[in-house]
């Protein structure tokens, strides 16, 4: 005889997402008798679904807990619960936890940089729940992969914690999509004593095997807390405001900068010693994107009375700890945009050669300012290469000239790379005589020799890769490392994408054998090896053979580009025949790509 309640419970089940059981299915599933499963779910080892009807409907999830949890029994394990499992309140549970706590570390196990703002909600039921968040935008995820460093360090903080009935959940800054401010989500671990010696133990325990939930709504936290907890607009959320939050009780008034008034007067200090035509430049462009702005400030589509942050982010409530307060152009630099440009009201217009000669002089700065230099200085390597793209708009061309813009942009890309070194790494077989004989040209230094400090160092860094035989200069005077990491004799040298070899007509170009990966382009003039075709800034890591692949694309792309750099006509480039070359299947059969460049070229 069928059961009256089926078609209710085939509904229940469509409806969620993991269908809860009857009692008699958890019974089934426990091995218990049905009472028992009404005694665990007013103990609150099991959670109740409230789905309606007579019948009692107990969580999936919380079942397999407690089959955990029983096979666990008299062992050494326990394990946490998901926010779900938490009991649902009528009064809001006490915080008994909220500070900015130290300790905590990276999966890695190096010290986080920035404090955890660290709170707990307790109870008479002893069920508590641990809310994490980073007050800084690289803390995010905390309970994602760092998550047994997360919550052992919230454990060993909070000793009292009845592990068994204790919920870990991280709001995390939504960074990666969708206009939702923050993100929430938990993770379940099993928490045993240490069994091996490089376990991270946490006053005696060990956290292991996260399980993670995400939440659609922030607001699915308040039901088991009884109340909302303090949130701070994303922008706001960082250790001082926190602090003060804390001490005084009442929201913190935080600057917000969305037309970067203060991002733009911090870089003016940075530069204000410095002199020369680049810097010149940076204080005329920092000015002028502060006049358009003053002129024409951001404007936000909501109205600050929504529970909206003013930058259009969505909270699910309005934030309690701070408030944020638009920041305007100071006084002074006012007065210094006023004295810029009284007599340019219209401010920086450039014709393309002006153009071309600025993005020219802040490329040379921000790759001078790089890592790969003796004294980098991020700040300003970071200026420099923000600002470039700041000149297009003030390029003398009529508004609707797309196509003209486009193809500036293009040429002073290629032209100009902002990162132009490249680390090429070049496994040498023995029967390939042609990249023999450019190994041959490796000549070792000592420490007395002329590489520089910032080439040496970086050189001794890819050793740590690579193993060292020796470091020096190739043929080609390029910083470059000896090495033999399979056996074979290797380069991994340092290569400056805009040293391209003037072609002539008469030189050739020869591949070698890429047989053991990616290869070299190098070109040989009257029988002499006189310089290597660089990679093209854009494309993958070298070049290679004989099949219809990126590789020989690659080549067929660097080739096409030291031929227009050459000064050869457009017209006599034809790349898709240079492709039919590099791609030929013959090279994959132990052939040799090796032309002359008249014969790459059409014929004028």
């Amino acid at each position: 005889m069928s059961n009256p309640f089926d078609p209710f419970v085939d509904a229940v089940r469509r409806f969620f997402p993991e269908p809860p059981l009857t009692s008699a299915a958890a019974a089934h599933e426990l091995g218990v008798k049905p009472n028992r499963v009404h005694q665990l779910v007013e103990s609150g080892e099991l959670q109740r679904a409230d789905v309606g009807g007579r019948d009692l409907f107990v969580t999936a999830a919380s079942v397999r807990r407690r089959k955990k949890r029983s096979a666990q029994r008299g062992g050494e394990g326990i394990t946490t619960l998901s926010l779900k499992e938490i009991p649902v309140v009528d009064e809001p549970r006490p915080l008994i936890y909220d500070r900015l706590a130290e300790g905590f570390r990276y999966p890695s196990g190096t010290p986080r940089e920035h404090r955890v703002h660290l709170r707990a909600w307790g109870g008479d039921d002893g069920y508590t729940v641990v809310l994490v968040a980073g007050t800084s935008d690289r803390d995010i995820a905390l309970l994602n992969g760092p998550a047994e460093e997360t919550a052992g360090g919230a454990s060993a903080l909070l000793p009292q914690l009845d592990l068994a009935k204790t919920a870990f959940v991280a709001l995390d800054r939504n960074v990666l999509s969708g206009d939702d401010a923050y993100a929430l989500m938990d993770a379940t671990f099993t928490v045993r004593h240490p069994t091996e010696r490089h376990d991270r133990v946490f006053a005696g325990r060990v956290f292991t095997e996260p399980v993670w939930s995400h939440y659609d709504d922030v607001a699915e936290i308040v039901p088991h807390l009884g109340q909302r907890p303090v949130i701070f607009h994303r922008s706001a959320y960082n250790e001082a405001t926190v602090e003060q939050h804390q001490r005084t009780g009442r929201p913190v008034t935080v600057p917000w900068d969305p037309d970067g008034y203060l991002r733009r007067e911090k870089q003016l200090r940075l530069i204000e010693d410095r002199e020369g035509p680049v810097f010149d430049l940076l204080r005329d462009l920092l000015l002028d994107e502060t006049r358009l702005f003053m002129n024409h400030p951001i404007s936000s589509s909501y109205p600050a009375s929504e529970q909206r942050e003013i930058d259009d982010l969505t909270y699910p409530w309005t934030p309690q700890g701070s408030v944020l307060r638009r920041t305007h152009a100071s006084p002074t630099l006012a007065e210094a945009v006023d004295e810029r440009f009284a007599d340019a009201p219209e401010g920086l217009r450039f014709t393309p050669q002006e153009t071309e000669e600025a993005w020219a002089l802040l490329t040379d700065l921000a790759v001078e300012s790089s890592e790969h230099r003796s004294a980098p200085d991020p700040d300003l390597e970071a200026l420099a290469s923000g600002s470039r793209q700041g000149l297009l708009p003030r390029t003398d061309f009529e508004a609707d000239t797309f196509e003209e813009w486009s193809r500036l942009s293009d040429r002073l890309e290629e032209e100009y790379p902002l990162h132009p070194f490249n680390e090429r790494h070049l496994e040498i077989v023995p029967r390939d005589e042609i990249m023999t004989t450019y190994l041959e040209g490796f000549t070792r230094h000592d420490q007395t020799t002329d590489l520089a400090p910032h080439e040496r160092a970086r050189l001794e860094s890819l050793g740590r890769l690579w193993g060292v035989e020796a470091i020096g200069r190739d043929m080609f005077e390029r910083p470059a490392l000896l090495s033999r990491p399979r056996g074979l004799p290797a380069l991994t040298i340092i290569e400056d994408l805009r040293e391209i070899p003037r072609l002539r007509e008469n030189d050739e170009i020869i591949g070698g054998l890429d047989d053991e990966g990616p290869t070299a382009l190098l070109v040989s003039r009257d029988g002499q090896l006189i310089g290597m075709i660089p990679l093209h800034s854009h494309l993958s890591g070298g070049h290679t053979f004989g099949y219809g692949g990126s590789g020989p694309g690659d080549a067929a792309t660097s080739i096409a580009r030291a031929l227009r750099a050459s000064g050869f006509e457009e017209s006599r480039i034809d790349q898709a025949a240079i492709n039919r070359r590099t791609s030929d299947e013959t090279l994959r059969k132990g052939a040799r790509f090796h032309h002359r460049v008249r014969d790459l070229l059409n014929e004028a």
